[in-house]
């Protein structure tokens, strides 16, 4: 009786235990995935799930290779011919005009989002960017790590998660992450 008892406990917690870990595979999973970001735009207008609690902002992002851009710096409407995966290595690519990235260097990335919700508070978490970065969100700076800079005696590199919090007054709006990186070679 008493070994049934044990059985029955065992059996009891390795199903509790598989379940939990079901929850927790499904509430991680690639669930986040929404609308692409193509060539610098992302595009909220078909997306059914605004109630959700993240988006990953992954993909094909506008990048300025030796450009540190503050906001107003891309008259709207203007494309770049410069794009790059996020998240990826800037080190080996290539610009539209051959110019190759060193793993030591400085950019800008950049996407427009549209028809995002208006006076909702919304948020950006920025896990990491090698190796300093500075955050700003239509038109201001929202969050940053160390000190970017286009020469290595004025950078400050420091690498630390934040999440930045904002509103937006239309359904438009640009983000800017400037990047500098004078210490990893990736």
């Amino acid at each position: 009786m008493a070994g049934w008892i044990k059985n029955r406990f065992l059996i009891t917690f390795l199903l509790l235990t598989l379940f939990v870990g079901c929850m927790m595979w499904w509430s991680a999973r690639s669930d986040r995935e929404g609308p692409p970001i193509n060539q610098g735009v992302l595009d909220l207008s078909r997306w059914q799930d605004h109630n959700r609690s993240m988006l990953n902002l992954d993909g094909e992002w506008e990048f300025y290779p030796n450009q540190l851009l503050k906001p107003g710096d891309v008259p709207r409407g203007t494309k770049t011919q410069n794009y790059i995966q996020v998240p990826g290595k800037w080190n080996g690519w290539t610009d539209a005009n051959g110019v190759m990235m060193k793993g030591k260097d400085y950019g800008t990335y950049r996407i427009v989002v549209r028809n995002a919700p208006v006076g909702e508070m919304l948020a950006i978490a920025k896990n990491y960017a090698r190796f300093s970065d500075k955050l700003y969100i239509d038109g201001a700076l929202a969050g940053d790590s160390g000190q970017p800079a286009e020469i290595r005696e004025r950078y400050t590199p420091r690498n630390v998660p934040y999440t930045a919090y904002f509103k937006t007054a239309s359904g438009e709006f640009e983000i800017l992450l400037q990047v500098a990186n004078y210490d990893y070679k990736y």
